[in-house]
């Protein structure tokens, strides 16, 4: 994780369209729309984060940090996958 030259850390990447964005799983900001147009992400979907990461991958390689929560989803309950 030293070598910025070649290395980038991304951490929680999807945290926007989870809360935020059209796609959101998250209830948290549901009923918030003023909460979710302030934040600067309502437009955010998986896709739109998939093609930053991907773009500005092309300089150096990416190391993701990503919670499993952001990107799962079943009916009203969270799969939360350990081990």
């Amino acid at each position: 994780m030293t070598r910025t030259d070649i290395l980038s850390c991304v951490h929680e990447p999807f945290g926007d369209a989870f809360y935020f964005g059209p796609e959101r799983l998250s209830e948290r900001y549901e009923d918030d729309e003023k909460a979710r147009l302030e934040s600067g992400f309502s437009e955010s979907t998986y896709k739109t984060i998939f093609e930053r990461i991907e773009r500005e991958g092309k300089e150096v390689r990416h190391f993701l940090l990503v919670t499993i929560l952001l990107l799962i989803r079943n009916s009203h309950k969270v799969i939360i996958g350990i081990g």
